[in-house]
């Protein structure tokens, strides 16, 4: 869990996610793009319950 919110802390520093190149992610303190936690992170992301709208 701490590597996630790590990811999250740095990308957040990103202003336009879009159009970021392999490259540019240790600017960022990013990961590789094929670091293992990329792929977590799209497995998570792809589950059905993620994706729900969850109203309190």
């Amino acid at each position: 869990m701490d590597a996630l919110a790590s990811l999250n802390s740095k990308l957040a520093r990103i202003f336009v996610p879009i159009g970021v190149s392999d490259a540019q992610f240790p600017t960022y303190g990013l990961p590789p793009s094929t670091a293992l936690v990329w792929r977590c992170i799209g497995d998570l992301v792809s589950r059905p319950w993620f994706r729900r709208l969850w109203v309190l």
